[in-house]
């Protein structure tokens, strides 16, 4: 029989070197376990010919950045726009360490390419769109010009951040220095003069106030028959004088005007004839009282006394 038969079972046997060795369940899951776990997974087992794979860094180039100030046309080429330029530089190469060398040269010849050429880039940007906007409008330039640059200066993988603060030229700032010295003292004015009129209704308001309150010691009177006292308080607000002269002043006129308008309304009735003058005698005072009432002028109580002697005269009549 031969030694590789085993006799049991009559099947040939596996060389010991050939057969997997399979670990115990004393060797799962211990920390030498785990370590070849990850080793296999990660492709770092230790096979014959298997080495790590190089892993690429960033490359650093240290560039400081760049600053420079150009003037261009503006609409109509006769002022032009001082326009102040900033360019960041930025890098995004990756090398490993075998081809960082080469890789960091190459970086420093897109720079010193980028660098000889970014202010002739940036101008012919630039100036088509600035001939679009008068000279005094530099905020509008600034925004339709910094979009124009955001891809302007790029080279494999260094780009340049570029930033632009757009301003008028020296002739066109004094101009408008002068325009704005005239809108300055314009707006100061016209504040100055919102505060008088502010102070000239309070004055008035006060003023309407105290009239109404010296009607109402005369006899009675409300606020929305008394309009007419608008005026002469308005006049007692721009130039106070006396203000007991301007009180008789204006019961004065307006007792007159009451009585002209009285006059006119008894001889009207009286010439048609649609009362007796007896009747109309006896009805006076009520009527007056009506007129000044709706007239705004101050009425004194009536007396009840009064009315009855005249009532009482009527009768014995």
């Amino acid at each position: 029989m031969s030694d590789d038969i085993r006799p049991a079972t009559g099947r040939r046997r596996r060389d010991a070197g050939t057969s997997p060795v399979l670990p115990s369940w004393r060797e799962m899951f211990t920390v030498a376990w785990w370590q070849g776990l990850w080793r296999r997974i990660t492709g770092r087992a230790d096979r014959p010919g298997m080495e790590e794979r190089p892993v690429p860094r960033p490359v650093v180039v240290e560039e400081p950045s760049q600053e420079f100030t150009i003037l261009t046309p503006a609409k109509g080429d006769g002022f032009p726009f001082s326009v102040r330029v900033r360019c960041d530089w930025e890098v995004s190469a990756m090398a490993d360490d075998d081809h960082m060398t080469k890789k960091t040269a190459e970086v420093r010849q897109s720079l010193t390419r980028l660098r000889g050429t970014i202010q002739e880039r940036v101008e012919a940007a630039i100036r088509p769109i600035a001939r679009q906007y008068p000279p005094y409008r530099p905020a509008e330039a600034e925004r339709a010009i910094g979009p124009a640059l955001v891809s302007c200066m790029k080279d494999g993988e260094v780009k340049g951040n570029i930033r632009v603060w757009v301003d008028v030229c020296e002739p066109v700032r004094k101009d408008l220095e002068e325009v704005w010295r005239q809108r300055l003292l314009l707006d100061a004015q016209g504040e100055h003069r919102r505060v008088l009129v502010e102070q000239l209704r309070l004055r008035r308001d006060q003023w309407q106030e105290i009239l109404l309150q010296s009607l109402r010691g005369v006899g009675e009177i409300t606020a929305e028959k008394a309009t007419w006292i608008a005026p002469y308080a308005m006049a007692l607000a721009q130039e106070e004088g006396d203000a007991t002269q301007v009180l008789r002043y204006m019961l004065k006129e307006r007792f007159d005007e009451s009585d002209r308008l009285f006059k006119a309304l008894s001889d009207l009735v009286v010439d048609h004839r649609e009362l007796e003058e007896f009747d109309f005698i006896v009805q006076s005072d009520s009527a007056l009282r009506s007129l000044l009432h709706h007239l705004g002028v101050p009425v004194a109580p009536q007396e009840n006394d009064g009315g009855r002697a005249l009532e009482g005269a009527r009768d014995g009549g």
